[in-house]
């Protein structure tokens, strides 16, 4: 019956995910533990063109969850800057892979070639601004920016409320509030009804200019159910440029 159709499926979606992890060096069981953590409504009739998904979110589970040493040999950074190991896709071709841009991929709801990509152009900058950049331009936002704009007390006196209504509104430990003397970083905890999505919200702001000029970077990341993390956020900063 269909269900024994899917038990089969999700068997040899099985077998080829923890096979193919097992030729890159990871250990049989390091293989099916990664495996147990997809959600087991998306496993539910997977086709077999999106089994390479499946392998790419075990291998980032991987990355995150291992500790170095736990590793294969071929992740050991050896002094790089990226530590790249050779995978191969569906056709049986060497790419590169990097614990880096696995990282990087997981906590912003990417994919591992978005990832990939950002963190190339990134090379130098901080990947924090570069994301935010990219997020932008995918959006294509008219958001005004702070570069260039004169700091007012009018500014800081506005900021600095909407700042004391948030740490009234959040209860300890769901808001985190860090002023230097150029930025104010405001970090909320977003709830979620996904027992395995644990995501924050992460505010920047330029003290003296804003709310004059929009947010100078704002990031949600944290554990993802789903890579979602383009979409969202570039729903949240149409949604940012609006207001204006």
């Amino acid at each position: 019956d269909d269900n024994d159709e899917r038990d089969e499926l999700e068997d040899d979606l099985k077998v080829y995910v923890v096979k193919r992890l097992q030729s890159e060096g990871f250990t049989k069981s390091q293989s099916k533990t990664s495996f147990s953590q997809i959600d087991k409504i998306r496993l539910n009739g997977v086709k077999e063109e999106k089994w390479d998904e499946i392998y790419d979110e075990c291998l980032q589970w991987l990355c995150i969850h291992l500790d170095e040493d736990q590793l294969p040999e071929g992740f050991d950074p050896r002094g790089l800057t990226l530590d790249v190991i050779v995978a191969k896709d569906s056709k049986g071709t060497a790419k590169p892979e990097n614990k880096e841009a696995a990282k990087l991929a997981a906590s912003f709801g990417l994919k591992t070639t978005e990832a990939t990509n950002l963190l190339q152009k990134a090379e130098g900058l901080n990947i924090d601004n570069v994301l935010w950049e990219a997020f932008r331009e995918k959006a294509k936002s008219n958001l005004t920016v702070s570069q260039g704009m004169l700091q007012s007390e009018d500014n800081s006196v506005v900021a600095e409320e909407e700042t004391e209504a948030l740490e009234a509104i959040f209860p300890p430990g769901e808001c985190h509030i860090k002023k230097t003397n150029d930025t104010t970083t405001v970090t909320i905890h977003i709830p979620s009804e996904v027992e395995s999505e644990n995501l924050q919200l992460e505010i920047v702001t330029c003290n003296g200019i804003y709310p004059a000029a929009h947010v100078d970077r704002i990031l949600i990341s944290g554990t993802w159910s789903k890579k979602l993390g383009v979409t969202i956020h570039s729903k949240l900063i149409q949604f940012l440029s609006n207001l204006e």
